[in-house]
């Protein structure tokens, strides 16, 4: 994996922020976007609809599409519920989607 591009890490906070509820903060996105673009960052906490354990993850692994690079969330088992599953499959499918576009 690579580090994203800017266009990209700005793309995927504001899906975090549109789907997952991540605060719309201008430090925390600068904080994501910055941290995306200078390295490969597997696990992404953040804060929003899936409580303090949001976590946005980077994969590498075999899909329906083949071997490639996959852009999902999660939450801590825990604290996942059926509002939060409901949010984390919205979230996953609008990160796939954009995935897709950028691929």
């Amino acid at each position: 994996m690579n580090p994203l591009s800017e266009s990209d890490a700005a793309a995927v906070w504001q899906v975090l922020v549109d789907h997952a509820g991540a605060y719309d903060d201008p430090y925390d996105r600068a904080s994501f976007v910055h941290s995306q673009v200078e390295r490969v960052v597997e696990e992404w906490r953040f804060i929003g609809c899936l409580g303090g354990g949001g976590k946005f993850r980077r994969r590498l692994g075999w899909t329906c599409d083949g071997y490639r690079e996959t852009w999902t969330v999660d939450c801590n088992r825990e604290d996942l519920t059926d509002e939060r599953q409901a949010v984390i499959t919205k979230t996953n499918a609008a990160l796939a989607e954009l995935r897709k576009e950028n691929a």
